[in-house]
């Protein structure tokens, strides 16, 4: 990103509180010039969406127009934003880039509401790992719209795994990188909540299609179907030692 305060005199003091919050290391854009034509060796087909800053949708859309791709400027608009307006605009929008080349996925099947190039969605008020965090429904919404099940999502820019736990809920392959440490931990700890959450939710489904009793419910809840697993191999096997054991 390019970041500014996007606030008036009211806020003279906000570029200050992002280098306070360790807003520096994304508030310089990136050297596009030299990372674009790695994607564009790694990438079967061009399929790339960019979050950027309004300073930067100019030249990022300039730069892959001159090499024939097709691009389309999208908008997360903000339905909660920081009020601060003072001889500005609102800062309540967020500006994707989708770049395309033919013959890449599109959802067609989706409600013409899908289609829409103004996704709406609230910022994250709490709960956040990474500054720039985004909301997990506007990561399932491009998701949904550009990739298929089973299809494998590249994201250069990890932060702390947004896009990784959609893709785990969504059934979508993904490769994430990170160079920052901190944020790569969270989205390791990310990961393991939602594969232990989703755990769960198989042994509720399993539980309620065989019949079993609430009461092994509960003593299951919080438990892998592999350690079930094993716990019930080993009854079996103490059993069948006890009764057989001295025969052997």
């Amino acid at each position: 990103y390019l970041l500014d305060s996007h606030g008036g005199h009211t806020v003279g003091g906000f570029k200050r509180k992002l280098h306070d919050k360790h807003f520096e290391f994304v508030s310089n854009g990136f050297d596009f010039e030299n990372l674009f034509p790695e994607f564009q060796r790694v990438l079967k087909k061009m399929n790339l969406v960019l979050f950027c800053s309004n300073k930067q949708v100019s030249s990022l859309m300039s730069y892959w127009e001159e090499r024939g791709f097709s691009t389309t400027l999208l908008i997360w608009h903000k339905t909660n934003p920081i009020p601060f307006a003072e001889g500005k605009h609102l800062s309540d929008v967020e500006f994707i880039i989708w770049v395309r080349e033919k013959g890449v996925f599109f959802n067609n099947d989706a409600h013409h509401k899908m289609k829409s190039k103004v996704i709406k969605a609230p910022t994250l008020i709490s709960g956040r790992y990474h500054p720039t965090q985004k909301p997990e429904s506007v990561i399932r919404h491009l998701l949904s719209m550009h990739s298929q099940k089973g299809d494998l999502v590249l994201d250069p820019f990890a932060g702390s795994g947004t896009l990784g736990v959609c893709c785990i809920d969504m059934d979508r392959e993904y490769i994430q990188i990170e160079k920052q440490e901190e944020y790569y931990a969270s989205s390791l700890v990310r990961e393991e909540e939602l594969l232990k959450e989703k755990q769960r939710d198989e042994i509720f489904k399993e539980m309620f299609e065989t019949g079993e009793p609430f009461e092994q419910i509960r003593i299951f809840a919080g438990t892998t179907f592999a350690e079930k697993k094993e716990k019930e191999l080993k009854k079996e096997k103490d059993a069948f030692d006890e009764l057989f054991g001295e025969l052997r």
